[in-house]
């Protein structure tokens, strides 16, 4: 959507969202001299025909995007590179503080928005049928759950380690494979606290960073959870030290 065109595979076209102009697939397009495919050329029609495919979602109405007419103002500002203060200039009123809350909330929506695509594509991905025929009984589910709570959890300390650079960022978690699948998926989603490593995960890409165990905790069945913790709280500590995960070499600061 964000192009200005959709790809219909089943029909075999392109369609301008702008004026819903089609193009077929397996047939060439000239324009300015050259020779382009349907998808293409779709993308050459919507920039010669339309311009900017921002300002025509932009100007969609609040029922289509959810966005507030000071909000679609904001976005608009920001697309073009304006800064808070001259934001505020162009709208004769308001603080820089405000404008830096709303590029915040306008962000917070963002991830929102994501989150709840994803729930939606996984209602859509099967059929009521499909999901009813692998749903599992309530007893068997219970009794999956009970060995889950069970089966001791693989405890210790783990790295991110950017592929790029080499640099590191430690945690400690009493169940790696479960803080393993949360810290991606919080990397994904743009939402990760440490801001240093979430900018260089969306620079650098998914690909070029690993989740690692560096040490491992092992298992006593004398020993209590409060134990557990503080042992790993003195492990991360040692590895801390150990690989100085600083400046360079890290997205940790002292």
């Amino acid at each position: 959507m964000k192009r200005g065109y959709l790809h219909r595979a089943e029909d075999g076209e392109y369609v301008c969202l702008m004026c819903g102009e089609t193009f077929e697939e397996g047939v060439i397009y000239p324009a300015d001299g050259k020779l382009y495919e349907a998808g293409k050329f779709a993308g050459v029609h919507v920039e010669r025909e339309h311009g900017s495919v921002f300002e025509f979602l932009l100007g969609q109405g609040k029922k289509l995007t959810g966005l507030t007419d000071l909000q679609r103002k904001l976005l608009h500002y920001f697309y073009y590179g304006y800064t808070d203060s001259e934001i505020v200039d162009a709208m004769d009123g308001g603080s820089t503080s405000t404008i830096r809350n709303h590029r915040f909330s306008l962000r917070e929506k963002e991830k929102q928005a994501k989150v709840f695509l994803a729930i939606m594509a996984s209602i859509d991905g099967k059929s009521q049928k499909e999901r009813k025929v692998e749903h599992m009984s309530r007893e068997r589910r219970a009794q999956l759950k009970e060995e889950y709570l069970n089966t001791p959890k693989q405890m210790g300390i783990f790295q991110i380690r950017n592929l790029v650079n080499g640099k590191i960022f430690l945690g400690s978690s009493p169940n790696l494979p479960g803080k393993e699948n949360s810290v991606l998926f919080q990397l994904r989603m743009g939402s990760h606290y440490n801001k240093a490593l979430q900018q260089e995960y969306k620079e650098f890409g998914v690909e070029n960073f690993v989740f690692e165990t560096v040490a491992e905790i092992k298992h006593r069945e004398e020993a209590t959870s409060e134990e557990y913790k503080k042992e790993l709280e003195e492990m991360l500590e040692m590895w801390m030290e150990e690989l100085q995960p600083y400046g360079d070499r890290g997205y940790h600061k002292k």
